[in-house]
């Protein structure tokens, strides 16, 4: 992307947030990548060498299972950081993040991040862990909701997490991508987004997903994305996510 054309680190929640004096030695530290859906920024168990603070596009964090198959944790984007383990001194991944929406941001080197953790007053400190806080609640309520709720349901939320995300309701995203997300078979997914279609909640054609009627997605979601977005206001600002109904 053309330098004119990136938009400022400070899109970035967190960014935003932290002190003048601290992302003064950082800009000069950020360097801008782009990712495209599907692309991998590290592998699980892998050595955390970067941070990555995206401004467009989402993230999901997957853990990879014995018997190879996947399941999403937690969904990042513009609110956040791709990294969270670094908050807590910790040098390698748990899971893989791979890009699920394409986009771009700024990435850290991990060692300008520790420094600057250590820097930082108790107040931006614990700005970062709540950041982390909020992401292990997000995968708390997640794990709870792959058990326990419908799959219309959990479609529901998946989706409006992603919207939540990006500024426009036209995701490119395929059946099958929605289906590894959310762990279950292409063709389960395929007959309730057919319903949901059905219903004018959402458009569907040849992987361009349009989200008709939000409303509607967070009536037939369940309680688990309400609580997610509960979460982050309260952990790190009220105005998180503004479209999203209390």
């Amino acid at each position: 992307m053309p330098y004119r054309d990136r938009p400022s680190p400070k899109t970035n929640f967190l960014l935003r947030s932290i002190t003048e004096a601290c992302f003064g030695r950082w800009q000069a530290k950020l360097r801008w990548i782009d990712f495209r859906a599907g692309s991998m920024f590290y592998a699980q168990g892998d050595p955390i060498s970067h941070a990555l603070f995206p401004v467009r596009g989402v993230f999901s964090m997957v853990m990879t299972l014995k018997d190879g198959e996947t399941v999403e944790t937690a969904t990042v984007g513009h609110e956040g950081f791709v990294g969270f383990p670094l908050a807590l001194g910790a040098t390698h991944s748990i899971n893989a993040a791979i890009a699920k929406v394409t986009g771009g941001g700024y990435t850290l080197d991990a060692a300008s991040m520790r420094d600057e953790l250590l820097r930082f007053d108790l107040h931006h400190q614990q700005l970062f862990w709540r950041y982390t806080q909020a992401i292990l609640s997000q995968a708390s309520r997640m794990t709870g909701c792959a058990h326990h709720h419908q799959l219309e349901q959990r479609l529901c939320r998946w989706l409006l997490q992603i919207l939540d995300r990006v500024d426009q309701p036209v995701l490119q995203l395929t059946h099958q991508v929605m289906a590894e997300r959310l762990s279950v078979r292409r063709e389960a997914v395929s007959t309730i987004a057919a319903a949901l279609q059905e219903e004018g909640l959402i458009r569907y054609s040849r992987g361009r997903l349009e989200i008709r009627d939000r409303k509607g997605l967070e009536e037939r979601s369940c309680e688990c994305y309400r609580g997610v977005v509960n979460d982050y206001r309260r952990l790190l600002d009220p105005g998180l996510f503004k479209s999203a109904k209390p």
